[in-house]
């Protein structure tokens, strides 16, 4: 009794002393998982992660600091976003093999996260079909996309007791989602019709003449108006994206973009050097100073001119192809992947190519990063689509000394060699460039 008396004592008198209390940031959480489909539970953001690690009943409990805004909820390759603050106190409950509809929340917090598990199927349902969505006629298009955010905003008035500020981050991410699908429709209309000139009309376009890009508080904290700048700055080339950013105020949003920008540097870029100095003086993150710093250093190997990086691959038959056997001809290297959609789009583009060229001195030349266990997928596949040219495979996917030299990172990947196995291109134009590849190949001693 007296150590309780003395630490009571001892909590009054601190407390009294202590002044203002610090604004507590801790959130609780807990849940079971049905059919777990691993041991952890991941709670992530751009720039937060904590991890909950699942006992031996599949329950995960605990407190974290937390900022309010949107998370990502994931429990082994299934994901689902939710609205989290200190205030709240959270129960989970779902089951991994049905996550999207099992998905459930109780407790304080509630409300909000139910709410996004029904947006969630809502829009699921909603955009099964991107394909026929973003190919239909603009006029359709603006009106179908007006009354897809219509049914969200009625979904969202319908709720009771939604925290304020919740509320109204979620009518501004409502709103800049569908605007983002609106900004998208040129593109992708391009894309999914075929017809790559397509421009919308002005008319159209005048929606998006008061957009502000860098509005700081809206990039921290809106989702879809995050997702939005990026494509923004994303949706031309570097250059493009680059005299983008030169013209806006906002460090913050500067610095995230050049980060994500140095993903893209790849070493066919013109005037490598001049553009990472630039990135550079834009942004005060020693450490994406140094990885542009390492990049550049990589890429000069790979610069035209130099010797390319050699390869010893399996061919469809079983046999080892050296890059040294086709010395003495021009190469066109395709990497690519029996998973991988665009790779397959290329496809038509780069038959059509070989014959233009046939007869002449080029090589096509195909190189697989399937892994060892889906060579028999690749056989099938290049037998299905009829594939010409030299087929190879690695010989463990993407980690290969070829791959590796090369810094592919994202597929397809096209390289084009001289006859003496200097590279002319590292990051050479795709098949469907029509003119620009040819050019290229032209200009060799064909």
């Amino acid at each position: 009794m007296k150590n309780l008396l003395s630490a009571f004592v001892f909590l009054v008198f601190f407390s009294a002393c202590s002044g203002p209390q610090a604004e507590d940031t801790s959130i609780h959480m807990e849940g079971t998982i049905t059919n777990p489909a691993g041991d952890e539970v991941k709670i992530s953001s751009d720039n937060f992660e904590h991890v909950f690690t699942l006992d031996s009943s599949a329950y995960f409990e605990g407190d974290f600091d937390i900022e309010p805004g949107y998370y990502t909820f994931q429990h082994g390759r299934e994901r689902s976003t939710i609205y989290l603050d200190p205030a709240f106190d959270l129960k989970v409950g779902l089951d991994s093999e049905m996550f999207d509809e099992s998905i459930t929340f109780t407790g304080i917090g509630s409300t909000e996260n139910n709410y996004l598990v029904k947006k969630y199927l809502v829009e699921e349902e909603m955009s099964s079909d991107m394909r026929s969505f973003y190919s239909m006629d603009e006029s359709t298009f603006a009106k179908t996309n007006e009354a897809n955010k219509n049914k969200v905003i009625d979904l969202l008035n319908n709720q009771q007791n939604l925290d304020a500020d919740f509320l109204v981050k979620e009518k501004l991410n409502i709103n800049y989602d569908y605007l983002g699908a609106a900004k998208n429709f040129e593109s992708y209309h391009g894309y999914f019709t075929g017809n790559r000139d397509f421009k919308a009309t002005s008319t159209y376009n005048k929606q998006f003449e008061d957009i502000d890009f860098e509005n700081e508080e809206y990039f921290k904290t809106i989702p879809s108006y995050h997702d939005m700048v990026r494509n923004y700055f994303l949706g031309g080339s570097l250059d493009e994206a680059l005299g983008k950013l030169e013209n806006i105020k906002s460090t913050y949003i500067i610095e995230e973009m050049v980060e994500v920008l140095s993903g893209f540097i790849s070493p066919g870029t013109e005037a490598l050097k001049e553009k990472i100095d630039l990135m550079k003086t834009m942004t005060s993150d020693d450490e994406v100073k140094t990885n542009l710093d390492q990049q550049y250093e990589q890429m000069k190997a790979l610069a035209k001119g130099n010797p390319s990086p050699g390869f010893n691959f399996e061919n469809i038959v079983g046999k080892q192809v050296d890059l040294k056997d086709l010395m003495g001809k021009n190469v066109y290297i395709d990497v690519w992947a029996t998973w991988c959609g665009p790779c397959k789009a290329e496809i038509p583009h780069l038959k059509e190519l070989e014959k233009s060229y046939h007869g002449k001195n080029v090589e096509f030349v195909s190189i697989s990063v399937d892994v060892p266990k889906d060579k028999q997928k690749w056989k099938d596949m290049v037998a299905d689509k009829e594939l010409k040219g030299v087929q190879l495979i690695t010989d463990n996917g993407w980690d290969t000394g070829f791959i590796e030299s090369y810094l592919i990172k994202g597929i397809p990947r096209f390289i084009v060699l001289d006859d003496s196995g200097q590279i002319v291109s590292a990051d050479a134009p795709r098949p469907s460039s029509g003119k620009e590849i040819r050019d290229m190949l032209d200009g060799l001693e064909i």
